[in-house]
């Protein structure tokens, strides 16, 4: 599909052959785009990795040269990368034209608006402020004062607890109810796979955390959950700053996290270990799809 001022949109069907077109674009700010390459990861293992539905890949270019990128993975939602305000109307035309069902946005602050005021304006799409997020990375560690107990791996004899715990995260994140649902299988695969973490003490679990999306030379954390009576005791500092220094033995450079700008207290402890912030992100719901 040609765009004024020599723009041109790409659909992609196969994960393999897009991400050789994109993984230097995305590699140069990894900490950024590292929700795209952790996606990609998995999906040039396996397309349906994340539902039933093929992929949906973009690449749009100006003059034949890269300047940004769009993903789905349905049910989820569509994810953008840093794009000038023509770009993003590029997609928005594409999207349109193409009848694609897009049920959710995410992506940098300015890009999202702009995708937002623009399928308003051109075929009457409200949607709403979802969450807003912020994402941090960490190259060194700052331990933290640890509580009592000992960071291990989580081990078969946890899952139960550990789903009950995953899926009050799903809800406390409010995700998706597709994703609430699923959460339960999801954990099962995890432990087996060894990324989750757990905080005990006396063979108690206090608190846990997950890692997941690899990328180049990092990995993303996240799940990070301590049950409510026992928040405010160091669990949740302490599991995170054990899982963070677990993948940086193990033979990572960078560690990122997505934080919810409506916790405080989630993203002080982050700071207070080491992570630093590198952008602000969006996620939007349409509420009305026309198209």
């Amino acid at each position: 599909m040609e765009n004024r001022s020599n723009l041109k949109v790409e659909r992609y069907k196969d994960p393999k052959s897009f991400f050789s077109v994109v993984k230097e674009f995305l590699s140069a700010n990894e900490a950024e785009n590292n929700l795209f390459l952790g996606l990609l990861d998995r999906l040039q293992s396996n397309p349906n990795h994340y539902g039933s539905e093929d992929p949906f890949m973009l690449t749009i270019s100006n003059n034949d040269k890269l300047g940004g990128i769009a993903l789905m993975t349905p049910p989820y939602n569509l994810i953008i990368s840093k794009l000038t305000n023509e770009e993003v109307e590029a997609v928005v035309n594409f999207i349109h034209q193409e009848k694609v069902h897009v049920p959710g946005l995410t992506g940098l602050v300015d890009e999202v608006n702009h995708f937002r005021k623009l399928l308003k304006e051109k075929v009457g799409v409200d949607s709403k402020v979802f969450m807003n997020e912020r994402i941090y990375e960490l190259t060194e560690l700052t331990p933290p004062k640890y509580p009592k107990g000992e960071f291990r791996l989580a081990q078969d004899d946890d899952l139960e607890l550990l789903k009950v715990w995953a899926r009050q995260f799903a809800i406390d994140a409010k995700m998706p109810q597709h994703e609430i649902e699923s959460i339960s299988k999801r954990f099962s695969q995890k432990i087996t796979s060894n990324s989750v973490g757990v905080w005990t003490e006396n063979g108690t679990l206090k608190s846990m955390a997950a890692f997941d999306g690899k990328t180049p030379k990092g990995i993303r954390v996240g799940y990070v959950f301590t049950p409510k009576e026992l928040r405010g005791q160091g669990y949740g500092s302490a599991v995170t700053a054990s899982i963070t220094e677990y993948l940086l033995n193990n033979g990572n450079e960078y560690c990122f996290l997505f934080t919810d700008l409506s916790n405080p207290t989630s993203n002080s402890i982050y700071k207070k270990i080491g992570y630093r912030e590198v952008c602000d992100i969006n996620m939007i719901e349409f509420l009305h799809q026309d198209s």
